[in-house]
């Protein structure tokens, strides 16, 4: 092992994060190579910098004019440059202002800075490099994301172990959840939330998010060690006044010695950037109590990101950065939002005066998605019907479930939309 890797090690001896460290987790570190020794350079190298592996011309990176000309709004550097391997600075701190603003329950907790991935989905696989090993269990919903399956399964081998999303009062299934965990075998635990929820649109109400806590709580007290990994993807989308309107994140950071709260964001949905692929990962944990433990996990989280993709788009963290101290940001957001809330309202009232035999509507009351569960037929010759037939285009998650992206279709055209879906169903 490295001795960078072994000390890193050392300084989190104690902690929750040293605790569910996998094998390659404790082997990661940041080198001090080429990034390290660039980065010095930047700083004291006043007269000729040699030492990152790009090409300059008056001392700012070569950019071809066809590339600089769609990118007009920003200097060579922000545009073509290597971004910093945790991303650019300013950036990660507007993130962490942002989300204090956007989750009053993070006030006087303490959580790391974030650090910029390549997207949600690096900063799943950055998450499983550093927690997932054959001594780990997954849990989550029935109803999820394919990717963790690809991620934790498929790549690392590990166990899922799942439970249905909706209980029989249609309300998110907590006692599916703690029945999870009773059924887990190892004592390291990694349990993914995923609000607003894909595939059905669900954020849990007030008191389910209270349930939700106090039972990976009580897990926790009971001796098992757990990373509660927040994927936020959706963050900010919420419709229903009644939906929990802050990331569980929040009551996990300080929620348990033996609990590491990780959460994983950007702006792939939240600021309408789905191709710019800037996303965050961000730490908390009520034993990552000291600035030499939290620099440790970041250090090991760097050594994720620089062994995978070395380091997210300068461009694209440029960009965003820009807009977010762009005067009209936030009116050009509510814009954007009040769009898509005119799009959930249309879902809403089509679905409550349109009651199908073959069809019901999964709560929904926040994200992108309504998810039809399918009653006497199959949900994927319904798929092909209409995309066939119809040229509409749907998922369908096994037999029983369709999801519909209404956020893809403008607000006059929902009725047509779901309507297509009810006689293509009525038909089948």
């Amino acid at each position: 092992m490295h001795t960078l890797a072994e000390q890193l090690n050392k300084d989190l001896v104690g902690t929750v994060a040293g605790d569910l460290l996998s094998s390659t987790g404790k082997n990661l570190y940041f080198p001090k190579g080429i990034v390290v020794q660039a980065q010095e350079a930047a700083a004291k190298a006043t007269r000729y910098n040699a030492t990152a592996g790009i090409a300059q011309s008056g001392y700012q990176p070569m950019i071809l004019e066809s590339v600089k000309s769609s990118l007009s709004g920003l200097t060579n550097r922000e545009a073509v440059n290597y971004a910093p391997t945790g991303g650019i600075p300013g950036l990660r701190s507007h993130w962490q202002e942002e989300l204090m603003v956007k989750n009053p329950g993070l006030k006087n907790k303490r959580f790391s800075l974030p650090l910029v991935t390549g997207g949600i989905t690096h900063g799943i696989a950055v998450s499983a490099d550093l927690f997932a090993d054959k001594h780990t269990t997954v849990i989550l919903p029935d109803l999820s994301w394919e990717n963790y399956s690809l991620i934790f399964q498929a790549k690392h081998e590990l166990l899922l172990v799942s439970f249905p999303f909706f209980d029989h009062n249609n309300q998110f299934h907590c006692n599916g959840l703690k029945q999870a965990i009773s059924r887990a075998e190892t004592e390291k635990l990694i349990i993914i939330l995923n609000f607003p929820h894909n595939p059905t649109g669900y954020t849990p109400l007030k008191q389910e998010a209270d349930l939700i806590v106090s039972i990976i709580t009580e897990a926790a007290e009971a001796g098992k060690t757990i990373a509660v990994i927040c994927d936020d993807a959706y963050f900010g989308l919420f419709w229903d006044p009644g939906a929990f309107n802050e990331s569980l994140f929040c009551r996990f950071a300080d929620s348990h010695e033996h609990v590491l709260a990780v959460k994983l964001d950007g702006a792939t949905k939240e600021d309408f950037a789905w191709g710019l692929r800037t996303g965050f990962i961000t730490f908390a944990g009520k034993s990552l109590s000291t600035d030499i433990q939290s620099a440790a996990l970041e250090q090991k989280t760097l050594g994720a990101i620089r062994s995978s993709i070395s380091s997210a788009s300068m461009a694209s963290q440029s960009l965003l950065y820009k807009a977010y101290t762009s005067p009209g940001y936030h009116a050009e957001k509510a814009a954007a939002m009040e769009s898509l809330q005119k799009r959930f309202e249309a879902v809403k009232k089509f679905t409550e005066l349109h009651p199908h035999r073959n069809l019901a509507a999964l709560p929904f009351n926040s994200g992108y998605f309504l998810c039809l569960k399918t009653t006497g037929i199959d949900a994927e010759k319904l798929r092909q019907k209409l995309l066939e037939e119809k040229q509409i285009g749907t998922v369908s998650i096994g037999p029983d479930y369709l999801r519909v992206a209404y956020s893809c279709v403008d607000e006059p055209d929902i009725d047509e939309l779901l309507t297509e879906i009810w006689n293509s169903a009525e038909e089948l």
